[in-house]
């Protein structure tokens, strides 16, 4: 499989992202960017290693099933640019300054309460990115891979922490009365905000209607196709979690990784 084609570059989508940092060490600095392209090499070598592409394929038939042949292709740039948006919310100016003591976008100004955090503004940027692009196909891929673009999301906002309950820990949020969500929300549709970005970009979070939509129909599937989104949900934190693995011992132990 031609991962590469696939893959998006974050240089053409989000302004300064060469100037943020991803982690640093000892006085040098990894950009966000480096630590994506680290990441999608080891991709593309798990990938390789472990004949991966016919488990991929039997998820875009199963999970996808009905979509046309364009969205089958879609299903898998979501996929795989799971792992290129996962560290993009580093450009959080909380993070930035107080884990990179990089000042480069100080001209943002995001909730107090945000803090530090990066994983969930990452999956809020990939949301914004991605629902934007689904625009454009036929009703019956939309609703298909729409829900595909938020189980995918949920991944994100988990790398860092357990892959537990999908509405709980994520999806209820969206309508909640938590003002930390609402704030980082407005913030991440606030014009300085979608600045930042080269293509459309805008985050409309499901409300409550949308929610028990969204699981209603995950509810109506066969048991089956229940089983497989819940492997597939597995099967992609592994991967994500790995490859962030093996990029980040790179750049810290400054060599290479044996995936093996």
């Amino acid at each position: 499989m031609d991962i590469d084609k696939y893959l998006v570059s974050l240089e053409k989508i989000i302004i300064n992202i060469n100037q943020c940092y991803g982690h640093r060490s000892d006085g040098y600095q990894e950009t966000i960017n480096e630590h994506i392209q680290l990441c999608t090499k080891y991709l593309k070598e798990i990938f390789k290693l472990k004949k991966l592409d016919s488990i991929l394929k039997s998820f875009n038939i199963s999970l996808g099933e009905g979509v046309s042949d364009e969205g089958k292709e879609m299903f898998n740039e979501l996929f795989f640019n799971t792992i290129t948006f996962h560290d993009t919310g580093k450009i959080n100016p909380f993070f930035q300054s107080e884990k990179m003591a990089n000042l480069v976008i100080n001209y943002l100004n995001p909730p107090k309460n945000l803090e530090s955090d990066h994983s969930k503004l990452s999956a809020y940027m990939y949301l914004g990115y991605y629902l934007n692009k689904l625009d454009g196909f036929k009703k019956s891929d939309y609703k298909i891979l729409k829900t595909i673009v938020y189980i995918n999301a949920f991944v994100i906002s988990r790398h860092h922490s357990k892959i537990n309950d999908f509405r709980t820990r994520f999806i209820d949020n969206f309508d909640s009365d938590d003002e930390l969500e609402k704030r980082i929300i407005d913030w991440v549709n606030d014009d300085e905000f979608v600045k930042l970005f080269k293509d459309d970009f805008s985050f409309t979070p499901l409300k409550q209607k949308g929610c028990e939509n969204l699981f209603k129909k995950l509810k109506k599937q066969s048991i089956n196709k229940q089983i497989d989104l819940y492997v597939y949900v597995r099967f992609l934190y592994s991967l994500l979690v790995s490859c962030d693995y093996y990029a980040t011992s790179e750049f810290y132990g400054d060599n290479r990784n044996n995936v093996m």
